[in-house]
């Protein structure tokens, strides 16, 4: 079973492979003016990742995309 580390860990290298990066939680926590988490244990910042997909592909319903990915993640994480 994988720990919270582990499973953050790999969520990073899966997305850090097609491109993307992480960003400290100081900047982006739930106590700046503009908080982009919800939760404070989200490992993932929802809205920018679904802003990408969408202007990455256009042509794609939004949420349907959004769903895709996640799962991908999540049978990556967890094969």
């Amino acid at each position: 079973m994988m720990t919270v580390v582990q499973l953050e860990q790999e969520a990073f290298n899966c997305l850090s492979d097609v491109g993307y990066h992480h960003l400290k939680g100081l900047g982006i926590s739930l106590y700046t003016a503009e908080p982009e988490l919800s939760i404070c244990c989200e490992v993932g910042l929802v809205s920018r990742l679904r802003d990408a997909i969408y202007q990455l592909n256009p042509q794609l319903i939004r949420e349907n995309a959004f769903q895709q990915v996640v799962e991908a993640i999540t049978l990556e994480l967890t094969a």
